[in-house]
């Protein structure tokens, strides 16, 4: 759905951090495809004014539920992409008080990829059920 379907005024996110977690349908495991323009670039067309970031799209909902306690000591990344510098920084410190450890991962191009990344672990996911299967990157 787009905002103009969701909101009655999409206006309400102009200038506010919009965090894009989300990936397409779920591919044929293991087979990727490339990605034309990300479901973040869209939505930061469909919301010009607002400041749209990709993260957290590399994890099952589940490992939300370890924050901070179980998640600091693993070092799980969180890969973080946008074309607005102060949203990225922002959503980075989200990241790291919650326990992960953000990466930088350019501007919001870098959704592509980030989506890719994301349906080759929900790939692994679905063919070992290994529910916390996710990533850390270490630099």
């Amino acid at each position: 759905m787009s905002p103009r379907e969701l909101l009655t005024n999409p206006a309400v996110l102009d200038d506010k951090v919009v965090v894009e977690s989300h990936n397409g349908p779920l591919p044929e495991p293991f087979v990727a495809s490339a990605l034309l323009r990300s479901r973040s670039e869209i939505l930061q067309d469909q919301l010009p004014r607002a400041k749209v970031v990709k993260a957290f799209n590399t994890m099952a909902k589940e490992v939300f539920e370890l924050c901070p306690q179980r998640i600091r000591p693993a070092a799980v990344s969180v890969f973080v992409a946008s074309d607005h510098d102060d949203a990225k920084a922002l959503v980075s410190t989200l990241a790291r008080e919650m326990g992960f450890v953000p990466v930088d991962c350019g501007s919001l191009i870098g959704a592509r990829q980030l989506e890719s990344l994301g349906d080759f672990i929900r790939s692994v996911i679905v063919a070992r059920g290994a529910v916390m299967s996710t990533l850390s990157v270490h630099t």
